[in-house]
C-alpha cells in the first residue's frame, strides 16, 4: 500500500480482511483458525469461502482452495469469480494466472505471472486489473467492491473494501453476517 491507503486504513475508511499462517483476520480484527475449518471430501480440499457480494445480484466471490497435500499454512490457491470471469492463481502452477472470461476467450486463458507487470497493467474487463508488483505480490484490483487482493503466491493473502461496502460482503471474512462458518466451504468437482 502507499501513504494514502495506510491513512484511508487508519482512518476506518477501508477495511481489511488477511490470511496469515493459516489464521484468517477479519474485517473487524477477529482470528479464525481456518485449518479447523477445512474438510477432505472424494479426497479433495474444499475451498473457503472468504468473502462475496451477498447483494441479491451477486458480482464477486473470493475462495481460498487448499492444495492437496499441502498443510493450510504453507500453501494455497485462490479462485476469483467476477461478473462472468474467474481468476485462478496456484502456487503449484506459479508461472502462470488462469482467467476464463467469456470477454476475452473462449475456456481458459493461461496468462504468464512474467508478463502482468505494473507497466503493462493487465486490464481483461471492465473493472478489473491483474498484475506482479516488483516485489512479486499478485495484485487484483476490482473497480467496484474491492480496493484490491494481494497474494504473496503461496500463504499470505490481504483484501480490502470500503467501509461502505463491507455491510454487503458474506464471508469469513466478515462475522457480522449471519450464515454459520460451515456454510462457507465449497468442494468444487473436478
Amino acid at each position: 500500500y502507499n501513504e494514502l491507503d495506510t491513512q484511508l486504513l487508519s482512518w476506518g475508511v477501508h477495511k481489511t480482511c488477511s490470511v496469515a499462517r493459516g489464521i484468517l483476520h477479519t474485517f473487524e480484527d477477529n482470528h479464525v483458525d481456518l485449518t479447523k475449518l477445512i474438510v477432505e471430501r472424494n479426497k479433495k480440499p474444499c475451498a473457503l469461502l472468504l468473502a462475496a457480494d451477498c447483494t441479491p445480484k451477486t458480482s464477486f466471490a473470493v475462495f481460498l482452495q487448499p492444495l492437496v497435500g499441502v498443510g493450510l499454512p504453507e500453501k494455497f490457491a485462490i479462485k476469483y469469480f467476477v461478473g462472468q470471469t474467474t481468476v485462478w492463481f496456484s502456487p503449484d502452477d506459479p508461472e502462470y494466472v488462469v482467467v476464463n472470461s467469456p470477454f476475452v476467450t473462449e475456456g481458459d486463458l493461461r496468462i504468464p505471472i512474467k508478463n502482468l507487470t505494473l507497466n503493462q497493467n493487465q486490464h481483461l474487463t471492465k473493472h478489473l486489473w491483474i498484475h506482479i508488483t516488483p516485489e512479486d505480490i499478485l495484485e487484483i484490483k476490482d473497480g467496484i467492491f474491492f480496493k484490491g487482493i494481494q497474494f504473496d503466491q503461496k500463504n499470505l493473502l490481504q483484501m480490502s473494501t470500503s467501509f461502505n461496502l463491507k455491510s454487503k460482503v458474506c464471508g469469513l471474512c466478515n462475522p457480522e453476517s449471519k450464515s454459520s462458518t460451515e456454510s462457507y466451504s465449497y468442494c468444487f468437482k473436478s
